[in-house]
C-alpha cells in the first residue's frame, strides 16, 4: 500500500514538474516576442527621428547618389542600411513566428513602399550575401508590382 501511494505521489510530482516547465517555456516565449517587438519599434523610432532632420531627409531623398559628397554618401548609406536592417529583422521575426501574419503583412506593405532609388543604391552595394540578396529580391518584387 505504501509503495502504491509513493508511486502515485511520484507520478504527480513528475506531472507537476512537466506543467511548470511548460508554463516557463510559454512565459519565456512570450517575453521573447515582446522583446523582439520592442526592438523593432525602437529601431523604427530611431530611424524616423533621423528623417526628421531636414539635412538627412534631403540627402536620403536625393535620387542621384553619385552627386552626393563623400560625407553625404555615408549618411545616405547608413540611413538606408538602418531601414534595411529593420526590414531584415522583420523578415527574421516573421520566420520565427515572433510577428503575427497581420503584423508581417503591415511591415511588408511598408517595405514595398520604400523609395525606388534606395533599392537601387542598396542593390549596388551589397556583396554575395545570400540572405540579403533574398531581402533585396523581395523588395525588388514589390517595386516591380508597383509598376
Amino acid at each position: 500500500m505504501f509503495k502504491q501511494i509513493s508511486q502515485v505521489l511520484g507520478g504527480l510530482a513528475v506531472l507537476i514538474s512537466l506543467l511548470l516547465v511548460a508554463y516557463e517555456l510559454k512565459r519565456n516565449n512570450d517575453i521573447r516576442v515582446v522583446e523582439s517587438q520592442y526592438e523593432l519599434l525602437s529601431l523604427q523610432t530611431e530611424l524616423r527621428s533621423m528623417l526628421a532632420d531636414p539635412n538627412v531627409l534631403r540627402v536620403v531623398m536625393t535620387r542621384d547618389y553619385k552627386s552626393l559628397s563623400e560625407e553625404e554618401r555615408i549618411l545616405f548609406m547608413s540611413t538606408i542600411m538602418g531601414w534595411f536592417d529593420l526590414f531584415e529583422l522583420v523578415f527574421l521575426a516573421a520566420e520565427q513566428d515572433v510577428l503575427s501574419e497581420e503584423q508581417f503583412r503591415a511591415w511588408n506593405v511598408a517595405a514595398c513602399n520604400l523609395p525606388d532609388h534606395w533599392l537601387a543604391a542598396f542593390s549596388e552595394t551589397i556583396g554575395p550575401d545570400t540572405y540579403m540578396e533574398s531581402v533585396v529580391n523581395r523588395l525588388n518584387e514589390c517595386v516591380d508590382g508597383r509598376q
